[in-house]
């Protein structure tokens, strides 16, 4: 009877053992396997939303030019809802901060007529994340300079952000490009040639960029320059209709007639039929005239050429 006691309590007892043990080994497993199982819930609801959001912006791109403006802008305000529950569930990550922000400002665009404050809040936010943390990023360092050239134009931002991308990375052609474009449309010819200069220098320069040097010279009365950079045009098969024009001056002015006039004729054969030389110029948006320079005498020029001698037509 005592032996079946004692037996009893044993067991009791190593039941209790093994329940204490248990609830122990379950509270260990809990607080050592808890946070990884939620940090894998969490990490794989950060890559689902991240991945809807993703087919998001490209489905806006890929309606750039079928869509309409609110089926993009439908598609952008998505994206930036699914990545601002993104960058709540990872709020250590500057990367998802980042395209939330970038998201955000897109969307808002379509909404700058109507809500230009809350463009402004985008915006703003990308220059703090810019000054803050992040001016070597040329993402958003060529982002803001779009922005200041396109959407809300403020050249003196934009300069600001364009010479950044330059000094950043000095092989950037595109940025040097609209720096040029600005600068000759805030009228700064000198600052123009220089930037110019500096991009054949690189051997960044474009023909057209060529052919905007070019003209530069002619202003100045630098003929050989100008024509230099013509014949580099000529020689890689990128005259243009205008650009034959300016040859051809640049030629008349140095007493090359024969050359003038090949080179007038290839203009004539490019120009309208009806008004082969403009007698009233008119000005692109970058203060260049559409056909040629302003003060030239068109309508001499074109005497000149009817009256020329036989052999010389």
């Amino acid at each position: 009877m005592e032996r079946s006691k004692l037996r009893t309590g044993f067991n009791r007892a190593t039941f209790g053992l093994l329940v204490v043990l248990g609830v122990g080994l379950y509270l260990w497993l809990l607080a050592n396997l808890s946070p990884m199982l939620l940090e894998r819930d969490r990490e794989g609801s950060v890559w689902y939303l991240h991945h809807l959001a993703n087919q998001k912006i490209e489905e806006s791109h890929e309606l750039k030019w079928t869509g309409t403006a609110e089926d993009r802008k439908k598609l952008l305000v998505e994206a930036a809802e699914l990545l601002d529950r993104v960058r709540e569930l990872r709020p250590d990550s500057d990367y998802y901060e980042y395209l939330w922000a970038v998201t955000d400002y897109q969307a808002k665009t379509f909404e700058r007529e109507e809500e230009p404050e809350a463009l402004g809040e985008a915006v703003s936010r990308l220059e703090t994340m810019w000054e803050e943390g992040d001016e070597e990023s040329r993402q958003l360092a060529n982002l803001l300079s779009y922005h200041y050239l396109y959407i809300q134009p403020d050249a003196e931002k934009a300069r600001m952000f364009l010479t950044r991308l330059i000094d950043m990375k000095p092989e950037n052609g595109l940025a040097y490009e609209r720096l040029v474009d600005l600068e000759l449309a805030e009228g700064n010819r000198g600052k123009a040639l220089e930037l110019l200069k500096e991009m054949l220098n690189r051997d960044l320069i474009s023909s057209s960029y060529r052919e905007k040097l070019a003209r530069l010279y002619f202003e100045q009365d630098r003929w050989t320059e100008a024509e230099s950079e013509l014949s580099a045009n000529l020689a890689g098969g990128a005259m243009t209709s205008e650009t034959w024009l300016l040859y051809g001056l640049i030629k008349a002015i140095e007493g090359e007639n024969r050359a003038s006039l090949e080179a007038l004729r290839s203009y004539l054969g490019g120009a309208d039929a009806n008004h082969p030389f403009p007698t009233r110029p008119t000005e692109d948006r970058l203060g260049y005239p559409s056909r040629t320079l302003p003060s030239f005498p068109y309508l001499a020029l074109e005497a000149s050429i009817s009256e020329a001698p036989e052999g010389a037509k």
